[in-house]
């Protein structure tokens, strides 16, 4: 069941067995366990994988005055009054 919850997991949303699907398909090969068990499991295992997936997280960049600077430089000429200034 874990391994049919798995590769379901990694297929997009619309192409995803359902739990009512995954408890047929364990029917067929034998297996004796109710819906119920069918259900819990899958909910644990989402559990499990929800609280390892990596989060978000913003990062506010604040800065004492002074303490960070960004420059651009450059040198350009200028022609005021019939003059050149640098």
């Amino acid at each position: 069941m874990r391994k049919a919850v798995r590769e379901g997991a990694e297929l997009p949303r619309r192409e995803r067995p359902t739990l009512t699907r995954i408890y047929e398909d364990l029917a067929a090969l034998g297996c004796r366990a109710g819906y119920d068990s069918v259900r819990r499991q899958a909910a644990t295992w989402r559990g499990r994988q929800a609280a390892d997936a990596p989060r978000e997280a913003h990062v506010p960049l604040r800065f004492d005055p002074g303490e960070a600077f960004q420059f651009d430089r450059s040198t350009e000429t200028v022609t005021v009054g019939g003059g050149s200034i640098r």
